[in-house]
Protein backbone atom coordinates (compact mmCIF):
# COMPACT_ATOMS: atom_id res chain seq x y z
CA UNK A 1 0.00 0.00 0.00
CA UNK A 2 1.48 3.06 -1.43
CA UNK A 3 2.07 6.21 1.40
CA UNK A 4 1.21 9.91 -0.01
CA UNK A 5 4.11 12.19 1.50
CA UNK A 6 3.15 15.87 1.99
CA UNK A 7 4.49 18.53 -0.75
CA UNK A 8 7.42 19.99 -0.02
CA UNK A 9 7.87 23.86 0.38
CA UNK A 10 7.71 26.01 -3.00
CA UNK A 11 9.68 28.67 -3.40
CA UNK A 12 8.21 31.82 -4.29
CA UNK A 13 9.69 32.37 -7.72
CA UNK A 14 8.16 29.23 -8.87
CA UNK A 15 4.67 30.57 -7.99
CA UNK A 16 5.22 33.94 -9.66
CA UNK A 17 6.30 31.89 -12.60
CA UNK A 18 3.24 29.68 -12.77
CA UNK A 19 0.42 32.65 -12.32
CA UNK A 20 -1.60 33.28 -15.63
CA UNK A 21 -0.76 36.49 -17.66
CA UNK A 22 -3.29 38.83 -19.07
CA UNK A 23 -3.79 38.31 -22.79
CA UNK A 24 -3.00 41.03 -25.43
CA UNK A 25 -4.31 41.73 -28.68
CA UNK A 26 -1.72 42.73 -31.14
CA UNK A 27 -2.23 46.46 -32.82
CA UNK A 28 -2.49 45.48 -36.39
CA UNK A 29 -5.92 47.64 -37.24
CA UNK A 30 -4.10 50.99 -36.31
CA UNK A 31 -2.86 50.87 -40.30
CA UNK A 32 -5.84 50.20 -41.67
CA UNK A 33 -8.07 52.32 -39.91
CA UNK A 34 -5.70 54.69 -41.40
CA UNK A 35 -5.44 53.69 -44.70
CA UNK A 36 -9.37 53.04 -44.47
CA UNK A 37 -9.44 57.29 -43.69
CA UNK A 38 -6.94 58.33 -46.27
CA UNK A 39 -9.18 56.74 -48.82
CA UNK A 40 -12.19 58.18 -47.52
CA UNK A 41 -11.29 61.63 -47.71
CA UNK A 42 -9.80 60.66 -51.50
CA UNK A 43 -12.85 59.96 -52.52
CA UNK A 44 -14.35 63.12 -50.78
CA UNK A 45 -12.14 65.49 -52.89
CA UNK A 46 -12.31 63.52 -56.11
CA UNK A 47 -16.07 63.61 -55.66
CA UNK A 48 -15.85 67.41 -54.83
CA UNK A 49 -13.70 67.97 -57.69
CA UNK A 50 -15.99 66.34 -60.34
CA UNK A 51 -18.75 68.08 -58.54
CA UNK A 52 -16.85 71.55 -59.66
CA UNK A 53 -15.89 70.24 -63.05
CA UNK A 54 -19.73 69.49 -63.62
CA UNK A 55 -21.11 72.61 -61.97
CA UNK A 56 -18.37 74.07 -64.54
CA UNK A 57 -19.06 72.47 -67.63
CA UNK A 58 -23.12 72.97 -66.72
CA UNK A 59 -22.60 77.20 -66.61
CA UNK A 60 -20.19 76.97 -69.66
CA UNK A 61 -23.35 75.26 -71.36
CA UNK A 62 -25.45 77.39 -70.29
CA UNK A 63 -23.53 80.67 -70.63
CA UNK A 64 -23.44 78.92 -74.38
CA UNK A 65 -27.10 78.31 -74.75
CA UNK A 66 -27.83 81.81 -73.87
CA UNK A 67 -25.43 83.40 -75.97
CA UNK A 68 -25.37 81.64 -79.31
CA UNK A 69 -29.00 80.19 -79.18
CA UNK A 70 -30.73 82.08 -81.99
CA UNK A 71 -34.60 82.29 -83.18
CA UNK A 72 -34.61 82.17 -87.58
CA UNK A 73 -36.04 84.97 -88.93
CA UNK A 74 -37.49 85.29 -92.83
CA UNK A 75 -37.16 88.11 -95.06
CA UNK A 76 -40.05 89.53 -97.49
CA UNK A 77 -40.33 90.06 -100.87
CA UNK A 78 -41.62 93.64 -101.96
CA UNK A 79 -41.25 95.87 -104.66
CA UNK A 80 -41.15 93.53 -107.91
CA UNK A 81 -40.43 94.71 -110.84
CA UNK A 82 -40.37 92.63 -113.89
CA UNK A 83 -39.43 89.16 -113.61
CA UNK A 84 -37.97 88.00 -110.35
CA UNK A 85 -37.94 84.18 -109.07
CA UNK A 86 -37.51 82.60 -105.48
CA UNK A 87 -36.18 78.94 -105.02
CA UNK A 88 -37.27 77.51 -101.75
CA UNK A 89 -35.00 74.47 -100.28
CA UNK A 90 -35.25 71.75 -102.53
CA UNK A 91 -38.52 73.06 -104.46
CA UNK A 92 -39.51 74.50 -107.69
CA UNK A 93 -38.68 78.36 -108.97
CA UNK A 94 -41.73 80.08 -108.71
CA UNK A 95 -42.00 83.76 -109.84
CA UNK A 96 -42.31 86.37 -107.42
CA UNK A 97 -45.33 88.94 -107.71
CA UNK A 98 -46.37 92.04 -106.78
CA UNK A 99 -47.86 90.94 -103.11
CA UNK A 100 -45.22 90.57 -100.25
CA UNK A 101 -43.53 86.64 -99.69
CA UNK A 102 -42.34 85.92 -97.17
CA UNK A 103 -38.87 84.05 -97.73
CA UNK A 104 -37.08 81.35 -95.01
CA UNK A 105 -33.16 80.94 -94.75
CA UNK A 106 -31.81 79.51 -97.74
CA UNK A 107 -33.98 80.50 -100.24
CA UNK A 108 -32.58 81.98 -103.80
CA UNK A 109 -33.77 84.90 -105.37
CA UNK A 110 -33.00 85.71 -108.91
CA UNK A 111 -33.69 88.73 -111.23
CA UNK A 112 -34.25 88.56 -115.09
CA UNK A 113 -32.85 91.66 -117.16
CA UNK A 114 -34.12 94.69 -116.59
CA UNK A 115 -36.31 93.21 -113.49
CA UNK A 116 -35.89 94.59 -109.78
CA UNK A 117 -37.13 93.27 -106.68
CA UNK A 118 -36.35 94.33 -102.84
CA UNK A 119 -35.86 91.88 -100.15
CA UNK A 120 -36.69 93.43 -96.88
CA UNK A 121 -34.79 91.66 -93.85
CA UNK A 122 -35.66 92.69 -90.53
CA UNK A 123 -34.13 95.96 -88.45
CA UNK A 124 -35.21 97.65 -91.40
CA UNK A 125 -32.15 96.31 -93.36
CA UNK A 126 -33.31 95.90 -97.10
CA UNK A 127 -31.32 94.21 -100.19
CA UNK A 128 -32.67 95.43 -103.74
CA UNK A 129 -31.70 92.48 -106.28
CA UNK A 130 -31.37 94.25 -109.40
CA UNK A 131 -31.11 92.95 -113.22
CA UNK A 132 -29.67 89.83 -113.57
CA UNK A 133 -28.73 89.49 -110.00
CA UNK A 134 -28.55 86.68 -107.58
CA UNK A 135 -29.01 86.61 -104.02
CA UNK A 136 -28.91 83.92 -101.51
CA UNK A 137 -29.96 84.08 -97.38
CA UNK A 138 -27.81 82.30 -95.49
CA UNK A 139 -28.39 83.30 -92.36
CA UNK A 140 -31.25 85.61 -90.75
CA UNK A 141 -31.28 84.97 -86.76
CA UNK A 142 -31.57 86.72 -83.64
CA UNK A 143 -30.46 85.93 -80.27
CA UNK A 144 -33.17 84.18 -78.70
CA UNK A 145 -31.93 85.29 -75.10
CA UNK A 146 -29.75 88.74 -76.03
CA UNK A 147 -29.76 91.53 -78.23
CA UNK A 148 -28.20 90.67 -81.14
CA UNK A 149 -28.70 89.74 -85.13
CA UNK A 150 -26.80 88.13 -87.73
CA UNK A 151 -27.54 88.25 -91.22
CA UNK A 152 -25.01 86.47 -93.85
CA UNK A 153 -25.83 86.33 -97.84
CA UNK A 154 -24.14 85.24 -101.03
CA UNK A 155 -23.96 87.25 -103.74
CA UNK A 156 -22.83 85.74 -107.23
CA UNK A 157 -23.77 86.98 -110.38
CA UNK A 158 -25.44 90.83 -110.89
CA UNK A 159 -25.61 93.60 -109.48
CA UNK A 160 -27.49 94.26 -105.74
CA UNK A 161 -28.11 97.56 -103.98
CA UNK A 162 -27.88 96.77 -99.89
CA UNK A 163 -28.93 99.63 -97.47
CA UNK A 164 -28.62 97.55 -93.86
CA UNK A 165 -30.02 99.43 -90.60
CA UNK A 166 -27.43 97.22 -89.18
CA UNK A 167 -23.66 95.21 -90.66
CA UNK A 168 -24.92 92.66 -93.48
CA UNK A 169 -22.25 90.09 -94.40
CA UNK A 170 -21.74 89.42 -98.13
CA UNK A 171 -20.08 86.18 -98.97
CA UNK A 172 -18.08 86.28 -102.57
CA UNK A 173 -16.50 84.36 -104.96
CA UNK A 174 -12.96 86.26 -103.78
CA UNK A 175 -13.70 86.32 -100.19
CA UNK A 176 -16.47 88.37 -97.83
CA UNK A 177 -17.59 91.99 -97.55
CA UNK A 178 -19.41 93.35 -94.63
CA UNK A 179 -21.56 96.78 -95.60
CA UNK A 180 -22.42 98.87 -92.37
CA UNK A 181 -25.30 101.54 -92.41
CA UNK A 182 -25.28 103.30 -95.20
CA UNK A 183 -25.96 102.50 -99.12
CA UNK A 184 -23.82 100.58 -101.37
CA UNK A 185 -24.05 98.44 -104.89
CA UNK A 186 -21.74 94.84 -105.64
CA UNK A 187 -22.14 94.56 -108.80
CA UNK A 188 -20.46 90.81 -109.96
CA UNK A 189 -18.45 91.43 -113.28
CA UNK A 190 -18.01 88.70 -116.02
CA UNK A 191 -14.92 87.26 -114.25
CA UNK A 192 -16.39 86.70 -111.02
CA UNK A 193 -15.02 90.34 -109.54
CA UNK A 194 -16.91 91.95 -107.00
CA UNK A 195 -17.32 95.89 -108.15
CA UNK A 196 -17.78 97.02 -104.68
CA UNK A 197 -19.48 101.25 -104.77
CA UNK A 198 -20.22 102.76 -102.00
CA UNK A 199 -22.57 105.83 -101.89
CA UNK A 200 -23.42 106.63 -98.13
CA UNK A 201 -21.75 104.15 -95.39
CA UNK A 202 -18.41 102.14 -95.61
CA UNK A 203 -17.73 98.70 -96.57
CA UNK A 204 -15.26 96.43 -95.13
CA UNK A 205 -13.39 93.90 -97.58
CA UNK A 206 -11.95 90.65 -96.57
CA UNK A 207 -9.46 88.77 -98.94
CA UNK A 208 -6.13 87.14 -99.09
CA UNK A 209 -4.54 90.05 -96.92
CA UNK A 210 -4.72 89.55 -93.11
CA UNK A 211 -6.27 93.34 -93.10
CA UNK A 212 -9.68 93.97 -94.20
CA UNK A 213 -9.63 97.03 -96.72
CA UNK A 214 -12.16 99.61 -96.25
CA UNK A 215 -14.22 101.45 -98.68
CA UNK A 216 -15.96 104.20 -97.44
CA UNK A 217 -18.82 107.16 -99.01
CA UNK A 218 -17.39 108.07 -102.70
CA UNK A 219 -15.10 105.44 -103.46
CA UNK A 220 -15.29 101.75 -105.22
CA UNK A 221 -12.65 99.24 -105.02
CA UNK A 222 -13.04 95.30 -106.47
CA UNK A 223 -12.39 92.36 -104.90
CA UNK A 224 -11.06 89.85 -107.61
CA UNK A 225 -11.93 85.60 -107.43
CA UNK A 226 -8.27 85.31 -106.22
CA UNK A 227 -8.89 86.86 -103.28
CA UNK A 228 -6.75 90.41 -104.50
CA UNK A 229 -8.37 93.74 -103.33
CA UNK A 230 -7.55 96.82 -105.63
CA UNK A 231 -7.22 100.34 -103.49
CA UNK A 232 -9.86 102.13 -103.08
CA UNK A 233 -10.11 104.98 -105.49
CA UNK A 234 -13.31 107.67 -106.27
CA UNK A 235 -16.26 106.30 -107.20
CA UNK A 236 -17.21 107.45 -110.94
CA UNK A 237 -15.30 106.26 -113.19
CA UNK A 238 -14.65 107.20 -117.39
CA UNK A 239 -15.60 104.13 -119.23
CA UNK A 240 -13.03 105.45 -122.33
CA UNK A 241 -10.23 107.28 -122.76
CA UNK A 242 -9.01 109.75 -124.65
CA UNK A 243 -12.15 112.03 -124.36
CA UNK A 244 -9.77 114.82 -124.44
CA UNK A 245 -7.89 114.45 -127.74
CA UNK A 246 -4.73 114.72 -126.12
CA UNK A 247 -3.97 111.39 -128.41
CA UNK A 248 -6.08 113.91 -131.39
CA UNK A 249 -8.12 110.05 -132.93
CA UNK A 250 -6.30 107.62 -131.46
CA UNK A 251 -9.23 105.08 -130.67
CA UNK A 252 -11.68 106.64 -132.32
CA UNK A 253 -13.41 106.15 -135.81
CA UNK A 254 -13.99 108.86 -138.54
CA UNK A 255 -18.04 109.71 -139.76
CA UNK A 256 -18.14 111.08 -142.92
CA UNK A 257 -21.70 110.35 -144.99
CA UNK A 258 -23.43 112.18 -147.64
CA UNK A 259 -26.96 112.12 -148.72
CA UNK A 260 -27.98 114.09 -151.96
CA UNK A 261 -25.69 115.19 -155.00
CA UNK A 262 -22.37 114.93 -154.66
CA UNK A 263 -20.88 117.30 -152.17
CA UNK A 264 -18.22 118.46 -150.42
CA UNK A 265 -17.21 116.34 -147.15
CA UNK A 266 -16.40 117.84 -143.59
CA UNK A 267 -13.36 118.51 -141.99
CA UNK A 268 -11.93 117.57 -138.66
CA UNK A 269 -9.00 119.58 -136.70
CA UNK A 270 -7.12 119.34 -133.79
CA UNK A 271 -7.24 122.80 -132.24
CA UNK A 272 -6.28 124.58 -128.94
CA UNK A 273 -9.47 124.22 -126.58
CA UNK A 274 -10.92 126.05 -123.57
CA UNK A 275 -8.67 126.94 -120.19
CA UNK A 276 -10.45 124.43 -117.31
CA UNK A 277 -8.87 125.47 -113.82
CA UNK A 278 -5.84 126.69 -115.67
CA UNK A 279 -5.04 123.95 -117.77
CA UNK A 280 -5.01 124.37 -121.59
CA UNK A 281 -7.70 121.56 -123.36
CA UNK A 282 -7.38 120.48 -126.98
CA UNK A 283 -10.44 120.38 -128.74
CA UNK A 284 -12.15 118.73 -131.97
CA UNK A 285 -13.19 121.26 -134.72
CA UNK A 286 -15.76 120.29 -137.11
CA UNK A 287 -16.19 122.11 -140.06
CA UNK A 288 -18.06 121.44 -143.26
CA UNK A 289 -18.66 123.92 -146.16
CA UNK A 290 -21.62 122.74 -148.73
CA UNK A 291 -21.33 123.83 -152.15
CA UNK A 292 -24.54 121.92 -153.25
CA UNK A 293 -26.53 122.46 -150.30
CA UNK A 294 -27.22 119.16 -148.69
CA UNK A 295 -27.14 116.40 -146.25
CA UNK A 296 -23.66 115.87 -144.29
CA UNK A 297 -22.60 114.26 -141.09
CA UNK A 298 -18.78 114.88 -139.78
CA UNK A 299 -17.73 113.47 -136.56
CA UNK A 300 -15.84 110.60 -134.66
CA UNK A 301 -17.33 107.88 -133.22
CA UNK A 302 -15.92 105.77 -129.83
CA UNK A 303 -16.71 101.72 -130.40
CA UNK A 304 -17.70 100.39 -126.74
CA UNK A 305 -19.01 97.61 -125.22
CA UNK A 306 -19.52 98.24 -121.64
CA UNK A 307 -22.37 97.03 -119.51
CA UNK A 308 -23.29 99.61 -117.92
CA UNK A 309 -26.66 98.16 -116.04
CA UNK A 310 -24.94 98.19 -112.23
CA UNK A 311 -24.71 102.12 -112.35
CA UNK A 312 -26.90 104.46 -110.83
CA UNK A 313 -26.09 107.05 -113.07
CA UNK A 314 -24.52 107.32 -116.37
CA UNK A 315 -23.01 110.73 -117.53
CA UNK A 316 -22.58 112.28 -120.61
CA UNK A 317 -20.21 114.91 -120.03
CA UNK A 318 -18.51 117.84 -122.93
CA UNK A 319 -17.75 121.34 -123.47
CA UNK A 320 -19.30 122.61 -126.54
CA UNK A 321 -18.86 125.41 -128.93
CA UNK A 322 -20.81 126.30 -131.73
CA UNK A 323 -19.67 128.75 -134.01
CA UNK A 324 -21.71 129.12 -137.21
CA UNK A 325 -24.44 126.94 -139.15
CA UNK A 326 -26.38 127.44 -142.57
CA UNK A 327 -29.42 125.35 -141.22
CA UNK A 328 -32.16 127.23 -138.96
CA UNK A 329 -32.72 125.51 -135.63
CA UNK A 330 -32.53 121.47 -136.09
CA UNK A 331 -33.03 122.15 -139.92
CA UNK A 332 -36.32 120.80 -141.49
CA UNK A 333 -37.02 118.04 -140.06
CA UNK A 334 -35.26 118.73 -136.70
CA UNK A 335 -33.09 116.37 -136.53
CA UNK A 336 -29.92 118.41 -138.20
CA UNK A 337 -27.28 120.22 -136.22
CA UNK A 338 -24.43 121.96 -135.87
CA UNK A 339 -22.65 120.05 -133.49
CA UNK A 340 -24.49 116.36 -131.69
CA UNK A 341 -23.84 113.75 -129.08
CA UNK A 342 -24.88 110.37 -129.46
CA UNK A 343 -24.80 108.01 -127.37
CA UNK A 344 -25.84 103.79 -128.83
CA UNK A 345 -27.03 101.21 -126.70
CA UNK A 346 -28.86 98.25 -125.75
CA UNK A 347 -32.18 98.94 -123.72
CA UNK A 348 -32.96 96.97 -120.43
CA UNK A 349 -35.37 95.39 -122.58
CA UNK A 350 -33.40 92.75 -124.42
CA UNK A 351 -33.50 93.75 -128.23
CA UNK A 352 -34.74 97.54 -128.08
CA UNK A 353 -32.35 99.82 -129.15
CA UNK A 354 -33.69 103.05 -127.34
CA UNK A 355 -30.38 105.25 -128.50
CA UNK A 356 -29.79 109.00 -127.29
CA UNK A 357 -28.57 112.32 -128.82
CA UNK A 358 -28.64 116.02 -128.11
CA UNK A 359 -28.34 118.69 -130.63
CA UNK A 360 -26.85 122.23 -129.86
CA UNK A 361 -27.74 125.33 -131.85
CA UNK A 362 -27.41 129.11 -131.27
CA UNK A 363 -30.27 130.82 -133.29
CA UNK A 364 -33.23 129.20 -135.21
CA UNK A 365 -35.07 132.52 -137.24
CA UNK A 366 -37.45 130.56 -139.27
CA UNK A 367 -38.72 128.76 -136.55
CA UNK A 368 -37.29 125.52 -137.69
CA UNK A 369 -38.69 122.46 -135.38
CA UNK A 370 -35.85 121.66 -132.81
CA UNK A 371 -36.07 118.27 -130.77
CA UNK A 372 -33.87 117.00 -128.48
CA UNK A 373 -31.63 120.15 -128.61
CA UNK A 374 -30.65 122.54 -126.39
CA UNK A 375 -29.45 126.44 -127.42
CA UNK A 376 -26.25 128.21 -126.52
CA UNK A 377 -24.61 131.28 -127.10
CA UNK A 378 -23.03 131.51 -130.26
CA UNK A 379 -18.86 131.22 -130.32
CA UNK A 380 -18.70 130.29 -127.05
CA UNK A 381 -17.72 127.70 -124.37
CA UNK A 382 -20.13 126.20 -122.54
CA UNK A 383 -20.34 122.89 -120.23
CA UNK A 384 -23.31 119.96 -121.14
CA UNK A 385 -23.96 117.49 -118.66
CA UNK A 386 -26.95 114.94 -118.82
CA UNK A 387 -27.33 111.29 -116.65
CA UNK A 388 -28.72 108.73 -118.86
CA UNK A 389 -30.21 106.92 -115.92
CA UNK A 390 -33.03 109.78 -115.49
CA UNK A 391 -34.83 108.30 -118.80
CA UNK A 392 -38.24 106.30 -118.19
CA UNK A 393 -37.24 102.70 -117.75
CA UNK A 394 -37.41 101.48 -121.06
CA UNK A 395 -34.90 104.20 -122.02
CA UNK A 396 -32.69 103.53 -119.55
CA UNK A 397 -29.30 102.08 -121.17
CA UNK A 398 -28.07 98.30 -120.38
CA UNK A 399 -25.51 98.33 -122.69
CA UNK A 400 -23.62 100.88 -124.50
CA UNK A 401 -22.39 100.50 -127.88
CA UNK A 402 -20.64 103.74 -129.44
CA UNK A 403 -20.05 107.19 -128.41
CA UNK A 404 -20.52 109.57 -130.85
CA UNK A 405 -19.70 113.61 -131.82
CA UNK A 406 -20.09 114.87 -134.68
CA UNK A 407 -21.96 117.97 -137.52
CA UNK A 408 -24.99 117.28 -139.11
CA UNK A 409 -26.69 119.71 -142.03
CA UNK A 410 -25.71 121.43 -144.76
CA UNK A 411 -22.63 124.09 -143.81
CA UNK A 412 -21.60 124.68 -139.88
CA UNK A 413 -18.80 124.89 -137.31
CA UNK A 414 -18.37 123.63 -134.25
CA UNK A 415 -16.02 122.55 -131.49
CA UNK A 416 -16.09 119.78 -128.24
CA UNK A 417 -13.31 119.08 -125.45
CA UNK A 418 -13.62 117.06 -122.53
CA UNK A 419 -15.84 114.43 -123.83
CA UNK A 420 -16.36 111.70 -121.00
CA UNK A 421 -18.81 108.84 -120.80
CA UNK A 422 -19.25 108.84 -116.67
CA UNK A 423 -20.31 105.39 -114.77
CA UNK A 424 -21.51 105.65 -111.25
Amino acid sequence: MKTLQPPSEVSADTVASARPRPFVLPRVGVEAESRAARRAWLTLWVAFGTLCVLLGVAVQVAYQYVTHSDVDRTARADNIRGEVYAQIADGPQVRLSTADRSLPVGAVVESTRGASGRIQLFESSSATVLSEGRLQLVRMDVGRFINRSTVILRQDQGSVRYEPASDIVVELAGGRATVRKGDSTIWIQPDGTARVLVYDGEVSLEGASALPVTVRAGQRADLRPDRQISSPVARAMSLFDNGDFARQADGWETIDVQNGPPDTDGERYFVPGPTVDGQPLSALRILRNSIALSHGETGLRRPLDVDVSGFRSLYVEALIRVDSASLSGGGQVGSEYPMMLRVQYEGVREGTRPDWLVGFFYANPENRPVRNAVEVPQGEWVTYRVNLMDQNEERKPFRVLSFEVMGQGHSYDARVAAVRLVGD
